[in-house]
């Protein structure tokens, strides 16, 4: 059973094509039964009569094996992230298991860079928290005295009555059996570990299971049972893959695998004595890939387009050709839902959905991963393009009903198939995909993936009209100034350095605000709009992201990108967003690194007067929205550069359109280290040296620069010369 407020039952199973409807129907309507217990006598005696005709079966629709009489000792909170316990203490946290000895929470059930580990005794006092990269596959003893989860890099194992940790080299595959002992794979030596013996295995380990105190090790084709010092084999079928297994009223169920073109055929099979198996149940999974459906779906124009890099349709609604996506997080927009404590760029964008809704893979590939970051509702799935160990591309999908996922650790996916269903997740009107673009190594992945680029870009029949919505920054101010100390400046006196902050976000197709996927921004006189003094990207919110990396990158990203200060705080949860982006911090290219965080709009480089300053927002659909007001530079000088002071050199004309002049007092000089840079310092044109030969002037021939403003250097008279030019 599983528990959200309340208990209620989950996967109820009947066979045959009206499995997922009765299983869809039965937990809805058992959920309202429990939840509501005032009504009639007579519900009750449907729910008995309805369920007791399904309790029977232990197969459920997508291969897994139910055990219908256990209860999960878990809870999840609401968004609040907290939970109030009888005594009317609270405990932190968004999920909450009972121990032995009181509670343990994990917190929160967003994707969270740290995630805080609480001990608590039975009345609600803190012993102990602890953080980490992240809490895989948490699960307790069936005593409830230890606890075991994965922190993407190695097993912590918590003894609950001490209180104490232990770090152990290992998978996040391992078990407990009834006396405590605990078992666990070691992917990187290829071993099972158990009770100080260590077993060789060969092929990759997918469950380990106790029955009794007997240590089963699951592998793709067969099942192995560990004694003493060795392993044997105890079942096995050709032509069919071990899916899942459980023990059950103390029996050994066992759910099997076979793939054919169009459908997955499971069969499942038990025993009392571990010598005999019978088979018991068999379930059709019909999968959606179809030769013609690929035919339908890839006439639609928009997949020949321009669209960038590796193409793909929507994970939810793949086989629509028009799909005007909700979307409730975009990519590496800021998340803080623990009031400044881990704060992270979302790694990965969130597409809502519906309680159950279908969800597809977007490109044939290879499961490299299954498994949760915090509880039932973080089941996820990795798939990755290549089936290699050297570093590979693939997609997660996460936030699926465990139970719904057809596949196990090492299966092949077709694209265009069914993965697994979503899950009802327990923020109100928040049931999505976190879907992303990652990047791993490994045949098997862990969780500590790197994210890349935002997916709405590579969507094909993703479309989108909503443009990006810009909001006062400060009082009436579209923009906000400060200096190099961080000390907010007037408009109407700009001078030295300067960072400029803009605020602006982006809907797509739904009321959530999220961030937006492009920045720029641009400099005009005040007398000649047209002119373009500057021009220049900002940034793209397709950055490479460590978040499941846990790595330092996430934390330079975000403080490059927006601003923390009382004036303009940048934040983003469930109740809250507010995006405050520092536009000037880019170098201007695509990456976000140390250099970005230095760099400032220098309002020396322009005259002193009035200037157009403006911002322009994109989102993933190229929608775009402009905002601007008029700035005065005030550094108290016009002398913007040498030729201005010189007698020996001039240039013309200033703007120039495509020839830009070199006017020298005399004929017949020579020139060297001429060079002209942009305003990013990138070096747009070079000559180590020329001659004017019978001239007095030197034409250089500058048409295909972009507008914007450069600078100009070379060497003449045994002087260096430097200053501005302007390419209308």
């Amino acid at each position: 059973m599983k528990m959200w407020g309340g208990f209620y039952p989950v996967d109820l199973f009947s066979v045959g094509n009206f499995q997922i409807a009765i299983e869809t129907f039965n937990k809805k309507f058992i959920t309202l039964c429990f939840k509501y217990a005032s009504m009639k006598s007579v519900v009750f005696l449907f729910v008995f009569f309805f369920s007791s005709t399904l309790f029977a079966q232990h197969l459920n629709f997508a291969g897994h094996l139910i055990d219908n009489s256990k209860a999960q000792n878990l809870s999840a909170s609401d968004n609040t992230n907290n939970f109030n316990i009888p005594s009317s203490l609270r405990l932190m946290g968004s999920t909450k298991f009972r121990t032995h000895y009181g509670f343990i929470t994990v917190m929160p059930y967003e994707e969270d860079a740290q995630c805080v580990v609480r001990l608590y005794d039975l009345k609600g006092i803190l012993l102990q928290q602890k953080l980490f990269f992240q809490t895989i596959n948490f699960c307790l003893s069936p005593d409830r005295k230890f606890a075991a989860f994965h922190d993407t890099r190695t097993i912590q194992l918590i003894d609950l009555e001490t209180g104490s940790f232990t770090s152990i080299e290992g998978s996040n595959v391992f078990t407990f059996s009834e006396n405590n002992s605990f078992a666990y794979y070691d992917e990187k030596n290829s071993t099972v570990h158990f009770n100080m013996n260590e077993y060789k295995v060969d092929e990759l380990v997918t469950k380990l299971l106790f029955i009794k105190e007997d240590l089963l090790i699951v592998l793709r084709n067969e099942l192995k049972i560990a004694k003493g010092n060795s392993i044997r084999q105890l079942f096995s079928k050709t032509s069919e893959n071990i899916f899942d297994i459980e023990v059950i009223n103390n029996k050994l169920y066992i759910s099997t695998k076979i793939a054919f073109a169009d459908h997955f055929e499971f069969n499942s099979y038990f025993t009392s004595d571990m010598q005999i198996f019978t088979k018991d149940e068999t379930v059709v999974y019909p999968l959606k890939h179809s030769s013609t459906q690929f035919e339908n779906i890839r006439s639609n124009a928009r997949f020949a387009s321009t669209l960038p890099g590796e193409q793909i349709r929507n994970p939810i609604n793949y086989y629509q050709d028009t799909v005007y996506q909700p979307v409730g997080n975009s990519y590496d927009e800021i998340q803080d839902y623990s009031s400044g404590v881990s704060i992270y760029p979302h790694p990965g964008v969130d597409l809502l959905g519906v309680y159950l809704q279908d969800v597809y893979s977007v490109k044939s590939g290879f499961v490299k991963a299954i498994l949760t970051t915090s509880g039932d509702f973080h089941w996820r799935i990795a798939i990755g393009n290549e089936n290699i160990p050297d570093s590979s591309t693939g997609y997660l999908y996460a936030h699926l009903e465990e139970t719904s996922i057809p596949y196990v650790v090492g299966d092949s996916v077709a694209e265009g198939d069914i993965i697994g269903q979503l899950v009802d997740f327990p923020v109100t009107g928040f049931v999505h995909c976190h879907f992303a673009r990652i990047y791993d190594e490994g045949l098997t992945w862990s969780g500590g993936w790197w994210t890349y680029d935002n997916p709405l870009s590579y969507m094909v029949n993703h479309f989108d009209s909503m443009p990006p919505v810009f909001e006062k920054t400060i009082g009436n101010d579209a923009f906000a100034f400060r200096d190099s100390s961080d000390t907010y400046l007037s408009p109407d006196s700009l001078f030295g350095k300067v960072k400029i902050i803009s605020k602006v976000y982006d809907q797509i197709n739904s009321t959530w605000h999220v961030d937006v996927n492009k920045l720029r921004y641009s400099l005009s006189p005040l007398s000649s709009p047209q002119i373009m003094l500057l021009d220049t990207f900002a940034y793209e919110f397709n950055f490479f992201n460590d978040f499941y990396n846990s790595g330092p990158y996430i934390q330079q990203l975000l403080r490059t990108i927006y601003s923390f200060d009382q004036t303009c705080y940048s934040i983003g949860n469930y109740t809250d967003r507010n995006f405050y982006h520092i536009i000037t911090n880019s170098d201007g290219n695509d990456t976000i690194d140390v250099v970005d965080s230095l760099q400032m709009f220098d309002t020396r480089l322009f005259a002193d007067g009035d200037y157009i300053f403006r911002v322009t927002a994109f989102d993933p659909s190229e929608n775009s929205t402009s905002d601007s007001m008029v700035i005065k530079i005030r550094n108290l000088n016009t002398a913007i550069d040498d030729f201005d002071k010189s007698s020996l050199v001039t240039i013309s004309p200033n703007p120039f359109d495509r020839f830009l002049n070199i006017n020298f007092n005399k004929e017949n000089v020579q020139i060297s280290n001429l060079s002209i840079t942009d305003l990013t310092g990138k070096e747009v044109f070079n000559k180590s040296s020329i001659n004017t030969s019978n001239e007095k002037s030197l034409a250089i021939d500058l048409g295909w620069l972009a507008s914007s403003l450069y600078f100009i250097s070379f060497k003449y008279d045994g002087k260096m010369f430097s200053g501005k030019v302007i390419r209308n």
